[in-house]
């Protein structure tokens, strides 16, 4: 099966000062650079949302995806009519449900009602690609997009990271 991508993939940029003034509007704008919500989410579309959740850190850490961007985004595919799973698998030793308590995903997800996946649940699917191989979450492989939501920050062998470890 090949899983490259079919079109050249879209990328845009907005700055956002803050998440509580200008972080909706940031999210608009960027839908907007990219055709907007309808076109990027039509109703029915089965979504994964992928935030970093490395370990149990507090949002206030700046080591995961802020809980409010992923209320933002979650509240957006959800008015498009997608239907929407948050997953993840923590690199640390850590629990996958302290890690959902301490980050407040669990706390979103639960105001939102969407469900909460754990990608060691179903495990993976080994994909051969560019002659390399890979062990992907099988939830990803079943969703029809995958939204990102990675932190960005600094990192000692990469300099940042950006999306590159989510």
């Amino acid at each position: 099966m090949d899983h490259a991508p079919r079109q050249p993939v879209e990328v845009a940029f907005r700055p956002c000062r803050d998440y509580a003034s200008s972080l909706p509007d940031a999210l608009d704008r960027l839908a907007g650079d990219l055709g907007g919500w309808p076109r990027l989410v039509p109703a029915g579309t089965t979504v994964l949302v992928k935030p970093n959740l490395l370990t149990d850190r507090r949002p206030e850490e700046a080591v995961t995806t802020h809980p409010a961007l992923l209320r933002a985004v979650l509240q957006r595919l959800l008015a498009c009519g997608a239907r929407v799973t948050v997953g993840d698998s923590p690199a640390s030793a850590v629990q996958l449900a302290q890690v959902w308590e301490k980050t407040g995903v669990r706390d979103v997800c639960g105001e939102l009602g969407v469900p909460l996946l754990s990608f060691e649940q179903r495990g993976g699917r080994r994909i051969v690609q560019g002659g390399r191989e890979f062990n992907v979450a099988v939830d990803a492989l079943e969703a029809q997009l995958i939204v990102n939501l990675p932190k960005i920050k600094t990192h000692g062998l990469t300099t940042l990271t950006a999306a590159v470890k989510n």
